[in-house]
């Protein structure tokens, strides 16, 4: 049964070509965000971009010291 629908949503996405911006991720973003709490999820592709992705919405940048 979870096979079947797996292959099922995998088949739409190939089918429609949308990795990005497609209605999967919108559904899951949402999904996400309903499940900790928030207004707003945003997916990353990376670790890497899930780090820069606050950093430069925050205006951090090159040359800036940031503390962990």
């Amino acid at each position: 049964m979870i096979r079947e629908k797996l292959d099922q949503r995998i088949s739409d996405v190939l089918s429609h070509g949308r990795y990005i911006m497609g209605p999967e991720v919108i559904e899951l973003e949402k999904i996400l965000a309903h499940y900790v709490g928030v207004k707003h999820c945003i997916s990353c592709s990376s670790g890497t971009d899930a780090l820069l992705i606050p950093l430069l919405a925050k205006g951090i940048g090159s040359g800036d010291a940031v503390l962990t």
